[in-house]
Parts: C-alpha cells; sequence; structure tokens
C-alpha cells in the first residue's frame, strides 16, 4: 500500500504555481496567466503538462514508483512533440489540445509551447521515469537534467528582467512565460529533494554544519549580486547617470567588493569550523588517553586484589590454627589479639571485594527492562530478616513508579540503601527497625526515597557521603568499608539519573534517587542508549 507522506513545501508551491494561471485562463485575467502585463502568459498545454509533473512528484512520494515513472512518460512524450512541431515547422494541433489560447501575445503561434519549455518537459519526464530506479549511474543522469532545467528556467528570469527574449525563446517561436520559468525551477527543486536531503548536492543546503550555513548564504548570493548589479547597470545607463565605460567599471567594483566580503565570511566559518574540529580531535585524543587509563587502572586493580587476597587468606588461616590449637598457651589477651587481627583481615576482604566491584562498574554492560522497585526492595528486606534474626525489619512501601533500569545493577543500589538503614537504625532503639520507601513522578524523572530513623547525619558532611572511603561514623560504631555508597552513586549515574541524601543527627537519614521516565513506547530506543552508553 502506498505510504501518506505529506508532500514536500516544493511541491505545494509548485501546485499554486501552475493553480494562479490556470485561474487566469478560466476567469479570463490576464495578469494571472502572465505576472506582467502585454506578456505572453503561460500556455494551456504548458499548464496540463505541469499537472501531470505535479501528479509524478506526488505519486513518487508516495511510493507509487510505476505511476510516477507513467506520468514522466506522457510528460517526455507532450514535451517531444512541441519540440518537434517547432523543428520541423509542422503543426499537431498540441496547441489546441487543452482549449484556445486566451493570450496570444508576442507569438504568430497561439497555443503552442516554447521550445525551452518543452527541452525542460523532456528533462523532466526523463526525471520521472528514472526517479523509482536506483543506482549511481542513474542518479548522475537525473542530476544532469534536473541541471539542465534549473538552467533552462534561469535564463528565461534573466531574460524577463533584462528584456533579452533570446533567453526566453527562439525568435521564430513562442517565448517562454514568466510562470512557466519560475514553475519549472520549482519543479527542478522538487524533482531534486525526492533523491534524498542526504545526498550531494542538496545534503551542501540542509543541515547545521559549517557546509550547509556557508551554502544557504553563498548559493543565493551569487544569483541575486549580478542579477542586481547587472539591472543596476541598465537602469543607470537607461537614465543618463553613465556611459558604458563607467558603468562596466562600476560592475566590476561591485562585483569585487561583494565577492570579497563573502569570500572573507565564508573563510571565518570555516576557520572557526577548523578551530571546533581541532578542539574535538584533542577532546577525542585525550579521551582516548582516559579510556586506556581506565582499562590499565581496572587491570591494576583487579591484579592488586587478587594479589591481596592470597597474603590475607594466610593471616586468617594461621590465626585461626593458632586460636584452636594454641588457645590454652595464649591466654586471653593472646585470643583477643588474634580475634582482632582475624576480624581485620576479613574487613581487608571485604573492603578488597568492595573496590574491585566499584571498579567493574564502568566494564559491565546495562541492560535495561521494566522493574518494580516495590517488589525488589521486598525481596531484599525479607532476605535482611533471615540473615538479622536478632532484629525486627518492617518496610512500608508507599506507591512507586515503574523503572527502566538494569536489574542487577539497580538491586545493588537498594541493597546498599537499605542495609545502610537496617545498620544505622540497630543501635539506636530496641524496637522494630522501620524503614520507608515512597516515590514519585516529577517531570522527566521518577524519583525513589528511602528514609529511616536511625542515627541521622550532620548535613555539614554530606559532601562526602558517595565519595570512596568516605565515613561519617567510626569502624568501632558501625561496620563498612566506606565503598557502598560510592557504588550507589556510580551505577545511578550511569543510568543518567541521580542521587542525594538529607539528615540529622539522632533523627535518621533520607537516601533519594532519581531515574529518567522512558515511556512504553520509547523503550527500545531507551534501550538502546543504555547499551550504547555501557
Amino acid at each position: 500500500m502506498p505510504s501518506l507522506r505529506k508532500p514536500p513545501m516544493v511541491i505545494l508551491a509548485l501546485s499554486a504555481m501552475v493553480g494562479l494561471p490556470v485561474i487566469g485562463m478560466i476567469a479570463r485575467q490576464p495578469i494571472l496567466q502572465s505576472f506582467i502585463p502585454g506578456r505572453v502568459g503561460m500556455k494551456p498545454l504548458t499548464a496540463a503538462v505541469f499537472a501531470l509533473v505535479i501528479a509524478g512528484l506526488v505519486a513518487q512520494v508516495r511510493n507509487a514508483g510505476r505511476i510516477a515513472a507513467a506520468a514522466g512518460l506522457v510528460v517526455l512524450g507532450f514535451g517531444a512533440i512541441a519540440l518537434g512541431e517547432f523543428v520541423l515547422g509542422a503543426d499537431f494541433g498540441t496547441g489546441r489540445l487543452f482549449g484556445p489560447d486566451y493570450l496570444p501575445i508576442e507569438t504568430e503561434m497561439p497555443g503552442r509551447m516554447a521550445p525551452p519549455t518543452a527541452i525542460a518537459f523532456i528533462a523532466l519526464g526523463t526525471v520521472l521515469l528514472l526517479l523509482p530506479f536506483r543506482g549511481v549511474a542513474l542518479m548522475r543522469i537525473r542530476r544532469l537534467l534536473i541541471a539542465l532545467v534549473l538552467l533552462i528556467s534561469l535564463a528565461a528570469v534573466v531574460g524577463f528582467l533584462y528584456g533579452a527574449r533570446e533567453f526566453r525563446g527562439m525568435s521564430a517561436a513562442t517565448p517562454m512565460a514568466l510562470p512557466t520559468a519560475i514553475a519549472l525551477m520549482l519543479a527542478a527543486l522538487a524533482a531534486g529533494t525526492l533523491d534524498g536531503r542526504d545526498e550531494w548536492p542538496w545534503c551542501l543546503w540542509h543541515g547545521d554544519g559549517t557546509t550547509a550555513r556557508v551554502s544557504r548564504f553563498l548559493i543565493p548570493s551569487i544569483i541575486l549580486i549580478p542579477t542586481v548589479a547587472g539591472a543596476l547597470r541598465l537602469s543607470g545607463e537607461d537614465h543618463g547617470w553613465f556611459g558604458r565605460e563607467l558603468g562596466t567599471s562600476l560592475i566590476v567594483l561591485f562585483h569585487i567588493i561583494a565577492l570579497m566580503a563573502i569570500l572573507l565570511w565564508a573563510l571565518t566559518r570555516l576557520q572557526e569550523s577548523e578551530g571546533i574540529r581541532g578542539h574535538l580531535e584533542t577532546v577525542s585524543e585525550r579521551t582516548g588517553e582516559l579510556q586506556r587509563a581506565n582499562r590499565e587502572l581496572e587491570g591494576f586493580s583487579y591484579s592488586v586484589s587478587h594479589d591481596l587476597r592470597a597474603p590475607l587468606r594466610a593471616i586468617d588461616g594461621y590465626a585461626r590454627i593458632l586460636e584452636e590449637d594454641y588457645a590454652t598457651l595464649l591466654g586471653d589477651d593472646g585470643q583477643r589479639y588474634l580475634g582482632v587481627i582475624r576480624s581485620e583481615t576479613r574487613r581487608m576482604g571485604e573492603l578488597i571485594d568492595d573496590l574491585l566491584a566499584f571498579s567493574q562498574l564502568g566494564r559491565k554492560s546495562l541492560v535495561p527492562v521494566s522493574l518494580d522497585l516495590g517488589a525488589l526492595s521486598q525481596e531484599i528486606v525479607e532476605e535482611f530478616r533471615r540473615s538479622h534474626r536478632e532484629s525486627t525489619v518492617d518496610l512500608h512501601v508507599g506507591d512507586l513508579p515503574a523503572a527502566t533500569a538494569d536489574r542487577a545493577m539497580i538491586r545493588q543500589v537498594l541493597v546498599n540503601l537499605l542495609s545502610n538503614a537496617v545498620k544505622y537504625s540497630t543501635k539506636k532503639r530496641e524496637g522494630p527497625i522501620v524503614i520507608e520507601m515512597s516515590g514519585e513522578t516529577n517531570g522527566a524523572e521518577n524519583i525513589y526515597i528511602i528514609r529511616d530513623h536511625g542515627v541521622g547525619f550532620d548535613m555539614r558532611y554530606v559532601g562526602k557521603l558517595f565519595g570512596v572511603f568516605q565515613r561519617l561514623h567510626s569502624a568501632e560504631e558501625f561496620e563498612g568499608t566506606g565503598v557502598g555508597l560510592a557504588i550507589v552513586e556510580r551505577i545511578i549515574a550511569r543510568h543518567g539519573g541521580r542521587v542525594w541524601a538529607e539528615g540529622r543527627v539522632g533523627e535518621g537519614a533520607t537516601f533519594s534517587f532519581a531515574l529518567p521516565v522512558v515511556a512504553e513506547n520509547n523503550f527500545e530506543t531507551a534501550t538502546a542508549s543504555l547499551q550504547k552508553t555501557a
């Protein structure tokens, strides 16, 4: 089924340009047919062939290639017959085929198509015929034919501006009308856009890059400056302001000044572009160096952690042997010292594990899925209850918006935050540990809040919370390595979110994190984006 894409604006402009002369023919209004009083107007045959061109362009836009090719074949045929009439000096009746010519001005052949118009229609018909087909050679042929139509139409417009009838057609034939010249220019541009905005030379005009910006300024300037200069010279000579020599000198000087100004402007833009490109290359080089350094650091972290584990296991093993086999010889103080050694060894092992996990976060790929954070939190708390049977943990979960994120990583975030809430609430009260979890959607973010009623912290030191090895409480008061919140911050940052905390000493703490909202219809895009980031 053909696509229902909207036709480009240039096709709509072409339809309007052809529609005005048609209205002029129907209403017998010469000004609509010619745009200039006393000049030839668009012929009925020309308007009919333009209608076929528009039909072919619209068909190609809607992916109806066969209809476009058929329209192109008919346009090519009409153009060839009209040109044949002029070359052979024959009358095949084309001038009367679609009605009489109500404006037979500047011609001895009423209703007949101008030879340049016929050539342009042959080119446009061929372009329409080739549009459904792909291939580099065919694309080059289409571009050459489109360039020919643009040249014919531009020559006709210039001929109108300077009164050069030869630019509008042969002296023995009907000259081209101004509406026809403008319509041919629009038809060529419309046919060109159907080859693709990203194809040369159309890519030079579109986009926000330096080339596109310079092209959008240079191309109109190249057309307008000589046109205006020529008109000013003719007007000056007609009014007797200057003669041929002074007029030629003035027009040369005008072109030098205008083109020099344009050249300086273009060079300035290109220089700025080169500066930006050089800056980007420097940034790219530094990014590559940073990535290599990160890989080396990750390898170093893994090696160090692996090499440190062996002596730690040896220390813990020998300490356990001393504790089990020589307890009576060591005495109470010796046993206490061995307990401290084993406890610190275990803490060092946990620290190594946390550091290794932190360093590996940048290498893990994100696999985003739709998550129910409430259910995931309840699952984690159930594990806490089984491992902390001496404490009662009550988790109150409100309405939480669904999240799109990597399940394993977000589970680690919740484990770290909920375990912190349990840990810092255990020593404050004898009763059950109450943790509240709530959430909301705020604009483009889903916000999740975990609140406890534990020992809290001083807000003056909140900036240290998410740094590695940053602790607001001593290891004697609360166990831990000081890496858990740094892992939380890094995971949330990789998901494009943010994390923050609030607290008061003796009144508890609140940890919040935000994740980007991902609509259901944008889920695949978000997945690809997160995986690319990973």
